[in-house]
């Protein structure tokens, strides 16, 4: 996708500037479990200095088990970490009708490993535009919301 977030970001270093390449290792709509397995073998590939990883949002809004979640992330950051990467970690905000206590819990997993892997993290990285009329396409995505060239 030439407009996504992940060709902004190389243009913006590019026009800082700086010699770092940008690797998008995602699938759309993929979970912690899924990203787990594809992990190890992009950071033997790519050898990164710096690793952004913005998972868990599906599996939140699957409703799948916060134990597991917060597993599979734990093994994402020690994974990060063998491959010699930093990272950071992205949160992603679940909707009001998952209630407050899977919520809060889903919530405390980025907080909690960005802690343990003393990792920064970085705010949701839609804010400001999933909840923004005309900041998404709603249509093509099973999260309906796609942000739009303009809000990226």
């Amino acid at each position: 996708m030439r407009d996504g977030w992940v060709t902004l970001l190389q243009q913006r270093l590019t026009q800082q500037a700086t010699r770092n390449t940008v690797v998008n290792a995602s699938i759309s709509g993929d979970t912690t479990a899924g990203g787990r397995t594809r992990l190890p073998d992009a950071l033997k590939r790519h050898r990164p200095q710096i690793v952004i990883l913005e998972l868990a949002a599906n599996d939140g809004l699957r409703g799948l088990s916060l134990r597991e979640t917060r597993a599979q992330s734990r093994r994402h950051d020690q994974g990060r970490t063998n491959g010699g990467g930093t990272g950071t970690a992205g949160r992603h905000p679940l909707p009001p009708n998952y209630g407050p206590d899977y919520t809060g819990k889903f919530h405390a997993i980025y907080h909690d490993l960005a802690r343990i892997h003393n990792t920064a993290l970085v705010p949701f990285l839609l804010d400001g535009v999933a909840l923004t009329p005309g900041s998404c396409n709603r249509r093509d995505t099973p999260a309906r919301c796609r942000p739009t060239a303009p809000a990226r």
